[in-house]
């Protein structure tokens, strides 16, 4: 699950694993537009591709900073990614971009992040996507309109703590951080 974003300065944003992940694992995170459409995403943004060569452990934490730069794992990346400050999305499957879901009910599908609302109609840009049926469980949006907010991190509140811990099943944990209530928002660099 995807628990902060950032996109004044360098992008960043971080996962946390929900269950252990097997060793050669590749999860893709991308910004480009899901349209709803035939063949699924938008192409005209960009791409990363996240692997490891051992077992992630879950509740291991994942910062990725840019598209060069995992504290876990390596990248690779593709297209032009840029988390915009104007609203985007984030979403996350399982596989490479080449082997990327096409259906809006694909089990490949992972979880989704937006900076503001998901569309329920309408053409996407690539400020604002659809929300995969499959991810229905699986996501947070930060506003429920076109406004957007630049930075977010999962806080279990929204003022900012120091330390976190929890116990729950990887579904609890998906209810729990959905709400944008939840996560501590603001339109200047998270420090």
């Amino acid at each position: 699950a995807i628990i902060a974003g950032q996109s004044d300065a360098t992008a960043y944003f971080a996962f946390v694993a929900l269950t252990n992940i097997p060793a050669n694992t590749t999860i893709t995170f991308t910004d480009n537009a899901w349209t709803n459409s035939a063949g699924g995403f938008a192409a005209t943004e960009g791409y990363i591709q996240w692997s490891h060569t051992s077992i992630v452990k879950a509740g291991t934490v994942v910062a990725i900073t840019g598209t060069t730069s995992a504290s876990v794992g390596s990248l690779s990346s593709g297209g032009s990614w840029a988390f915009a400050a104007a609203g985007d999305q984030i979403i996350a499957f399982a596989d490479t971009w080449a082997n990327r879901p096409t259906t809006a009910s694909d089990a490949k599908f992972l979880y989704a992040f937006s900076s503001e609302n998901f569309i329920t109609s309408g053409t996407p840009n690539s400020n604002q996507s659809y929300l995969p049926s499959a991810l229905a469980s699986a996501s947070a949006a930060m506003t429920g309109s076109t406004t957007e907010t630049d930075n977010a991190v999962w806080a279990n509140t929204n003022t900012v703590i120091t330390a976190l811990s929890w116990t729950n099943t990887a579904s609890g944990f998906l209810t729990m951080i959905s709400p944008s209530n939840k996560w501590y928002q603001l339109n200047t660099t998270i420090t």
